[in-house]
């Protein structure tokens, strides 16, 4: 028997459109909350990132 890989689950956000009181520490969290995810339950909210934001956590 070879065993099972298990996906790294992540929950999800709630936020809706609710503004971060502060930008930088938004980004960080999404990025700490996310990375290395592969299965999101619930909702993944990204808003309010800068255009020029790195979202290559989410890969």
């Amino acid at each position: 028997l070879s065993p099972r890989s298990v996906p790294a689950v992540c929950t999800g956000t709630d936020m809706k459109l609710l503004r971060p009181s502060s930008p930088e520490s938004h980004y960080e969290t999404l990025r700490h909350l996310y990375q290395g995810c592969q299965v999101v339950q619930g909702n993944l909210e990204l808003t309010y990132l800068p255009p020029d934001a790195d979202t290559a956590f989410l890969k």
